[in-house]
């Protein structure tokens, strides 16, 4: 869960304002001068950070953006909600997801199995 956030986060922060630019039909210069002067700093700001990435950090974010976009729409828009919902959530709630997630993490991948068939069994009694 945490990955996921902090993956959105970046996705969010450096290629939504690009992607913005890349689907108008005007030309760029055009485009970047209608841009408010907090979209440019954004931009320019993301910029910066890409360029001092290390070359397997850059390929990696590469990679992860090609899986997000393969991803169907329905599953992005899915877990796009999911993600504002859970920034909306109090800073202790916050911390509190952040938590669990981190001790789910520490199960070998049986454990877990075993961890998700149980709350599916729980939620499945609670909605009856």
């Amino acid at each position: 869960m945490k990955f996921m956030i902090k993956y959105l986060s970046f996705l969010a922060l450096l290629f939504f304002p690009l992607a913005a630019l890349a689907l108008q039909p005007e030309g760029y210069s055009e485009r970047w001068r209608r841009l408010t002067p907090e979209e440019k700093a954004v931009i320019q700001r993301n910029y910066q950070r890409w360029k001092k990435m290390p070359n397997e950090e850059k390929d990696y974010l590469r990679r992860e953006w090609n899986h997000w976009q393969r991803l169907p729409r329905e599953r992005r828009e899915q877990l796009k909600q999911r993600f504002d919902e859970f920034r909306q959530l109090p800073p202790e709630e916050r911390r509190q997801w952040r938590d669990k997630y981190q001790e789910r993490r520490r199960f070998t991948p049986d454990e877990r199995k075993e961890l998700d068939r149980r709350f599916r069994d729980r939620r499945e009694r609670y909605r009856d």
